[in-house]
């Protein structure tokens, strides 16, 4: 993770600089617009989705309170 974000910057302030005068603000903008539309339909595709959700009132408070029958309030 912190070598992905120095690498990030060591990389990607340069090439967007570059990017930022070659095609302008606009382009660049489109361009990671772009990028991250792809990313969305991605992560929507190949990430499972969370079909057990526990909330603050379903959720056990204890894991001896998992059994319906245990009496636990």
């Amino acid at each position: 993770m912190i070598s992905g974000s120095a690498l990030a910057t060591v990389i990607g302030v340069p090439v967007g600089t570059w990017a930022g005068q070659t095609v302008g603000w606009r382009g660049t903008f489109w361009a990671l617009a772009a990028l991250a539309a792809a990313a969305a339909l991605l992560i929507s595709r190949f990430v499972p989705a969370d079909t057990e959700r526990a909330t603050a009132w379903s959720a056990p408070s204890s894991p001896r309170c998992a059994r319906a029958d245990s009496g636990c309030r």
